[in-house]
């Protein structure tokens, strides 16, 4: 399915043509394609202002683009006035095929002119005119239209391949273009916009979304090109990962060799799975911290031995916290992999010694690039990060992942004075349900999934149960259904991931779900703040239920 700009066919456009074309090029077009419905351009280059709009502009990564003009009903051209003549016998204020090259040569000037690599890619662009509501041609057209670019109602069944063998006629590709040069370009087309991979859960790491960056994200990408090293402090749902991933993907693109790094173990093997798919002639190594440390220890030829499960928590702490960086320090000197850049997501769950083997696993330690991001509301473990640089700082204040109301729900469970995304709905406000013991919960879960999956049709993975306790030792450990829903434990790795997820806080850090339903906590006093609420709640996009406990 093609991604469309808007993602919805705006109400308040009457054009049944439109409506119909927009329609078939969303499910006629396969995912590679970006689509910008009627997009109006102004070109200044000219003595006077020359204004217009383009129906439809299509882009695609090897074809090229192409700009669409479509007209409803059928359509009349009279050769001795030059003229076009709608089906009630009006003139049309333009010839459609003069539109639709005059909105091409525009924009591709533009691209040209602002776009940097555009050129050199010299991707095939063209033009059409499309009749949705006629289906036969009488005649001959004039000099200036070509029948190959004019695509019919019975075509339409066939579009991707109609519009490859349109933008055929003008150019043969001759390279694909990068993903960086291909987002930029759809940047510059809409600047307040930017086609980005969004970070869902699980159920969707498949798909790709539109997503709008607020002007901070784009900002921030701006200053992460002009400085090598940066901290980003950003509250929960600023699309820290998001960010920390799209810039992973850019440099590796550049052709430096990087590393992504995070703590949480299933958001490095989500992030790991989502680097390969880019599949980039220059690959990103993704690992959570432990997890490379056992990978270069490994590598040298050292032992890796966790401790015992019935560890103290003191032993625990001393491996996880400190003898693994020292084992990490230990064997880099002869890790035969070195790095250009360091990206490290969850900066807040690093120890302040964790430091000093990162920046040595660079190729210019102390000078490569590093980019951290944080949020110190998010520091369950209340360690000390000591972060080896003291800026500079960028911070984001605007939450664009959750609906106001959840929103709203999440920043007051720490004092938090972020902001709100303008392009976020208000949403369903977060549900507090207060239960006595564990059997009242489960009925009353069991009643929310029912509603969710068997009447509103949410497919069960796009639902997460969030826990402070592990699945073993939680009520949901009892039941393998409820309402009707398997319950599966997140953490079982063999698990197919076909029902309800359980996970519990710290698994799920960085990760999130269309609704999350949180189990284990007790209703925060007034003055009370919750970093672990805080944490849990803001992995909700659109539906929040909450288990308080009596």
């Amino acid at each position: 399915m093609a991604r469309m700009i808007p993602e919805a066919y705006p109400t308040d456009t009457e054009s049944t043509a439109e409506r119909k074309l927009f329609t078939a090029i969303k499910g006629g077009l396969d995912d590679a394609f970006t689509v910008i419905h009627s997009l109006p351009w102004l070109d200044g280059s000219l003595r006077y202002l020359q204004q217009g709009e383009c129906d439809f502009v299509v882009l695609h990564p090897l074809y090229g683009m192409l700009a669409v003009e479509t007209k409803a009903g059928e359509a009349h051209y009279d050769a001795t006035n030059r003229t076009w003549y709608r089906q009630d016998g009006g003139r049309m204020n333009k010839d459609p095929f003069l539109q639709a090259q005059q909105s091409l040569h525009y924009l591709s000037r533009l691209l040209h002119r602002d776009v940097r690599g555009w050129s050199h890619v010299q991707p095939p662009f063209g033009y059409a005119v499309v009749f949705p509501e006629a289906d036969k041609i009488i005649g001959r057209f004039p000099p200036h239209v070509d029948p190959k670019l004019v695509i019919l109602g019975r075509q339409l069944e066939n579009l991707q391949a109609k519009i490859v063998t349109v933008l055929a006629q003008f150019g043969t590709p001759q390279t694909r273009m990068t993903r960086d040069l291909y987002d930029r370009a759809i940047l510059r087309l809409l600047p307040e916009f930017q086609v980005v991979r969004t970070l869902s859960s699980q159920i969707d790491d498949q798909r790709s979304a539109l997503a709008r960056m607020t002007d901070q994200q784009i900002q921030l990408m701006e200053s992460m090109r002009r400085n090598r090293r940066l901290l980003v402090e950003g509250c929960a749902g600023s699309g820290k990962t998001l960010l920390a991933f799209e810039k992973a993907v850019r440099l590796a693109n550049e052709g430096a060799r990087v590393l992504l790094l995070c703590f949480n173990i299933p958001l490095a093997n989500w992030l790991r799975d989502r680097a390969q798919a880019q599949a980039s002639n220059h690959p990103i190594d993704v690992f959570h911290f432990h997890g490379l440390c056992e990978h270069v220890v490994t590598a040298g030829g050292g032992d890796f031995h966790t401790p015992d499960a019935d560890s103290s928590a003191d032993v625990m702490k001393q491996f996880y916290d400190v003898d693994c960086a020292d084992k990490l320090e230990q064997f880099v000197p002869g890790y035969p992999n070195r790095y250009d850049a360091i990206i490290v997501d969850e900066g807040q769950d690093f120890v302040d010694c964790w430091w000093i083997p990162i920046e040595n696993i660079l190729a210019e330690p102390g000078q490569g690039s590093l980019y951290i991001f944080y949020d110190p509301e998010q520091n369950l473990f209340n360690r000390d990060n000591g972060f080896p640089m003291p800026g500079p700082t960028m911070v984001l204040d605007v939450n664009c992942r959750n609906t106001h109301e959840i929103a709203a729900y999440v920043h007051q469970l720490v004092g938090s004075k972020a902001r709100l995304a303008g392009f976020r709905s208000e949403g369903f406000a977060p549900v507090e349900h207060r239960v006595m013991s564990d059997t009242e919960e489960l009925d009353e879960v069991s009643k929310i999934l029912d509603e969710l999956v068997r009447v509103e049709h949410m497919a069960p993975d796009q639902i997460v149960i969030i826990g402070r306790r592990r699945f073993e030792n939680s009520p949901y450990a009892q039941v393998s259904r409820l309402g009707g829903v398997e319950i599966v434990n997140e953490a079982d790795s063999h698990v197919n991931h076909g029902g309800v997820r359980y996970a519990t806080i710290y698994r799920f850090k960085g990760l999130e779900a269309d609704c999350a339903i949180l189990t284990g906590f007790r209703h925060p006093t007034v003055d009370q703040r919750s970093r672990e609420l805080y944490v849990a709640t803001s992995r909700a996009r659109s539906l929040l239920h909450v288990m308080y406990r009596e």
